[in-house]
């Protein structure tokens, strides 16, 4: 009920559930009948925590997943790197999480290895640095992690620790969009909009701004707005690029808001 789909050491038989899927009321008893039965078991100690992370009880989240972590498991020093750098739980320390992170990261945990290339391309706990980010995130991407194959693709959009290549930003965009990365379809969209990389084409741009935008990506709302506005892979449609900018701009989107605001003067909206 409460296994991570990433956890390496979970039964063949078990998918695993994303924290947010977790149904914590259900969860939360049956872990903690798993740790009374096996007590000194990391698996059952993390899981617990992730019950109780989801049900947002994060003083016995922090509890068990140091309880998982102070045992060498590597998804609960992941876990417990998280709560430090967002304050969940305990007072934010960047440096506690940096310290979690690391530890979990040189287990080889893909999730420990991207948010551990964060903080070096934050400068979140530690001195900005590029390289190394680069480094945490193409270990991370090589195992298939799409926020880090996301975060390389912008790095080498931006020319961030590595000379700006659109051909390979549009690489890793595209490992993580189809893995449905919300963010890599989002930026992947405008690398087609734009012909960043590849040949520019607004059918695909619109493509991958509906996959970005139907997960509730704002920026990508804004520009699959724009693009019926425009009439740039499709028939101009003022009514569907409305729907999209408010659905943008409720999220508190500028650009929406501004392009919402331009429609009214022009007695559109």
């Amino acid at each position: 009920m409460a296994s991570s789909p990433s956890s390496k050491d979970k039964p063949i038989n078990v998918i695993g559930v994303k924290i947010k899927d977790i149904n914590s009321t259900l969860a939360i008893p049956a872990c903690k009948q798993a740790v009374a039965e096996y007590p000194n078991t990391a698996r059952y100690q993390y899981q617990l925590a992730r019950a109780y992370d989801k049900a947002k009880q994060y003083d016995k989240a922090v509890e068990w997943y140091k309880k998982s972590a102070n045992q060498g498991y590597a998804p609960a020093q992941n876990n417990i790197g998280n709560m430090y750098e967002m304050g969940d739980g305990v007072t934010k320390d960047y440096n506690t999480a940096l310290y979690w992170y690391q530890k979990s990261a040189n287990q080889g945990n893909d999730d420990a290895q991207v948010n551990l290339g964060n903080m070096y391309d934050e400068g979140n706990g530690v001195a900005q640095d590029y390289n190394t980010a680069l480094y945490w995130y193409k270990k991370s991407a090589q195992q298939g992690n799409a926020m880090a194959e996301n975060n390389l693709g912008v790095m080498y959009r931006d020319g961030q620790g590595v000379t700006q290549d659109y051909n390979t930003a549009v690489y890793w965009f595209k490992r993580s969009a189809k893995q449905g990365n919300d963010n890599a379809q989002v930026s992947l969209g405008w690398m087609y909009h734009e012909g960043d990389g590849v040949t520019q084409d607004y059918d695909t741009a619109l493509y991958w701004f509906k996959k970005s935008a139907q997960q509730g990506d704002a920026m990508a709302q804004n520009n699959l707005g724009w693009m019926y506005h425009q009439g740039n892979g499709v028939t101009q449609d003022y009514n569907t690029a409305i729907y999209w900018y408010k659905k943008s701009a409720k999220q508190g989107n500028q650009k929406a808001k501004e392009n919402l605001a331009n429609l009214e003067k022009k007695g559109i909206f």
